[in-house]
């Protein structure tokens, strides 16, 4: 029996030491489906034939890609149309307000913590983009080998995913309430 944590550190350990299977992804957990002794199980007890059990591997796969895939389409349409416009249009007002406290033509007045804000917008501009432009490369079928495609989206696009959402996280809460197209997690959590 073990007692721990099954994601925590301890547990590839654990399972190396008792033998045991630590698939960490989706492509590699429905690869075991094709090994030879599950096959064999399938067959031997009449639950599938070996044709059946490929098939069922290939819908697997080509299921986890086509999700990624629209999830990661989903994602890029929604930071191009929807969050980009926002944060640069946030930025122009911050922007437009530095100009106008600057040409008050009254000494003294600092715009420090406004220009602070408009470095951390354009920063997260400049991130968002990188992210989308990571996110839309799109791994290409590799001579129909169903696992390396899988694999392609799980090692490429999925860290893509992550980093844009990471950016968008971050704009989220320098962004005004008005300019955020997008429900907040605050307005998800206390209905603010």
């Amino acid at each position: 029996i073990f007692n721990g944590d099954g994601y925590s550190e301890e547990w590839p350990e654990e399972a190396a030491r008792r033998g045991l299977a630590n698939n960490r992804s989706t492509p590699e957990a429905v690869r075991c489906m094709v090994d030879p002794k599950n096959m064999e199980l399938f067959g031997r007890f009449g639950v599938l034939s070996e044709v059946e059990v490929k098939a069922r591997y290939e819908v697997k796969l080509e299921a986890y890609i086509k999700l990624l895939n629209i999830e990661a389409l989903t994602m890029l349409k929604m930071a191009r149309q929807r969050l980009f416009p926002a944060v640069t249009g946030f930025a122009n007002e911050i922007s437009q307000t530095i100009n106008n406290i600057n040409s008050c033509g009254v000494d003294g007045l600092s715009v420090k913590a406004e220009a602070e804000l408009l470095k951390k917008l354009t920063a997260a501009i400049d991130k968002l983009d990188a992210a989308t432009i990571k996110a839309q490369q799109t791994p290409a079928d590799e001579d129909g080998f169903v696992y390396g495609q899988a694999m392609a989206y799980h090692d490429e696009v999925l860290p893509a995913m992550d980093e844009l959402r990471e950016a968008t996280d971050a704009m989220e809460v320098i962004v005004d309430k008005d300019y955020w197209p997008i429900p907040s997690y605050n307005e998800m959590l206390y209905y603010c």
